[in-house]
């Protein structure tokens, strides 16, 4: 495929991303989901059971036994420096076979990923296509979404904060995050309009923006480090020292582990304050 041809395609697909940026984000479990990443449309409904039994003289006796919701399948293209990455996000929920929670616009459901494949390339894009068997949907009464909120903002949090361990110096993210977690956990903390609840929110905003700053810094260390190995591989500059050429691989190796750490980080803390932000009194 020619260059131009390459970019007339790529351009394609991002006015097609585009159309989708109404709902703005979508997360799967930790993976939160945007821009080009985003399908085109989302496939929502399913069917009821209808239980028939055909009575004397011919008419029918139909019972409503419950809804049965579709499975949700979509596609979509990774791009970038960190698309590998993204790529190995998604397939580990379909490998772990857990129950994650699949979130957009004003819909919520518990899913399990039970497809996930992906077209690997050395170029931009990367197309994916992801099945998901729905397990509950969690439009359910108030009150059930009152609890659920809770539970679900402080495990979100919680679980955001696997990046703790990295280094304070480099990645400034421990405190921020440290903060939001005790901020969530206050009595009233998803109640709209308290103090504690705008303290929530403000925490969960702040770590969320340390995180993403912290994601630039380590996507553009990753790559520092990816054009360092591009030029072992050239025999022109290829260097004679051996510990160099392992240095530059323990950094991308690092770098690359942050990078997958806080974009689970900032999945799970984008969540948590949308669903903040969905909080009623």
């Amino acid at each position: 495929m020619s260059m131009s041809i390459a970019g007339s395609v790529l351009s394609a697909v991002q006015a097609v991303g585009q159309m989708f940026g109404g709902y703005g984000t979508l997360t799967i479990g930790p993976v939160q989901l945007s821009g080009l990443e985003l399908p085109e449309t989302m496939p929502v409904g399913g069917r009821q059971i209808i239980g028939t039994q055909t009575m004397v003289g011919g008419g029918l006796c139909l019972d409503a036994m419950g809804p049965v919701e579709n499975s949700i399948v979509w596609r979509g293209i990774f791009t970038g420096p960190n698309r590998s990455v993204r790529v190995r996000l998604l397939d580990s929920l379909r490998k772990s076979g857990a129950v994650v929670t699949l979130a957009w616009d004003v819909f919520s459901y518990q899913v399990i990923v039970a497809a996930f494949t992906a077209d690997t390339r050395s170029v931009d894009p990367v197309p994916y296509r992801i099945a998901c068997v729905v397990l509950q949907d969690n439009a359910a009464p108030s009150g059930v979404i009152l609890a659920s909120l809770v539970a679900q903002v402080a495990a979100d949090v919680a679980s955001g904060d696997v990046v703790g361990a990295l280094s304070a110096a480099s990645l400034p993210v421990a405190a921020p995050i440290g903060a939001a977690v005790t901020a969530v956990a206050a009595p009233g903390a998803t109640t709209l309009g308290t103090s504690a609840y705008n303290a929530g929110l403000s925490g969960v905003a702040s770590a969320g923006a340390a995180i993403g700053a912290a994601l630039a810094t380590a996507n553009n260390t990753l790559g520092q480090y990816g054009a360092t190995l591009l030029g072992f591989s050239q025999p022109a500059t290829m260097p004679a020292s051996v510990p160099n050429l392992a240095a530059a691989v323990s950094g991308a190796a690092s770098a690359g582990g942050d990078v997958a750490n806080l974009t689970s980080a900032a999945g799970y803390f984008g969540r948590a304050g949308v669903n903040l932000q969905n909080a009623s009194a």
